[in-house]
């Protein structure tokens, strides 16, 4: 499996990255979105080195990184420019501040599986699938705890939203 696994990365590493580069316009983000992408199929070889299209899923997984790090750039530059504005929009940065903490706070409050199962999501840009697979879980599982996870961070956000409109 591990000779396999190495006749796969040398074969297809330099197509990908420059796949990955086309998007991405920076070769360093091509070279690490690809060696995610080799990391996760490293994980999952039982299952993904079996599969016939083993080159689509490659260009499909590293396509999908790539837009998912493009945006991700995106919103921290968008962050970056908010958190620059001058000294007369002072309140709308501690607005922000004070919202990601609520953030925050409210995704610590989830419980522990639940949790666990949105940060995969949100932060570690995974699909359901993925996670299923992961944590040996149905997709429906992993439907209904994100769908709990969100009630709960409504109902946390806008319950301390109003308590802070109150004061």
């Amino acid at each position: 499996m591990e000779e396999q696994f190495k006749r796969i990365y040398y074969q297809h590493f330099e197509a990908l990255c420059r796949f990955a580069e086309f998007y991405c316009k920076d070769s360093d983000e091509a070279s690490s979105v690809v060696q995610q992408v080799f990391l996760n199929l490293w994980e999952r070889r039982e299952e993904l080195l079996k599969g016939d299209d083993l080159r689509a899923y490659l260009f499909t997984a590293v396509r999908n990184r790539v837009f998912t790090s493009v945006r991700r750039k995106k919103i921290t530059e968008e962050l970056d420019a908010v958190a620059e504005l001058p000294a007369d929009h002072q309140s709308t940065r501690i607005e922000i501040r004070e919202l990601q903490e609520q953030i925050r706070s409210a995704i610590q409050s989830l419980p522990e599986r639940c949790r666990y199962i949105f940060e995969m999501s949100r932060f570690e840009n995974m699909t359901y699938q993925q996670i299923a697979d992961r944590l040996d879980l149905s997709v429906k599982t992993v439907e209904n705890q994100i769908s709990k996870a969100l009630k709960i961070l409504r109902k946390r956000i806008l319950s301390s939203d109003n308590q802070t409109s109150e004061n």
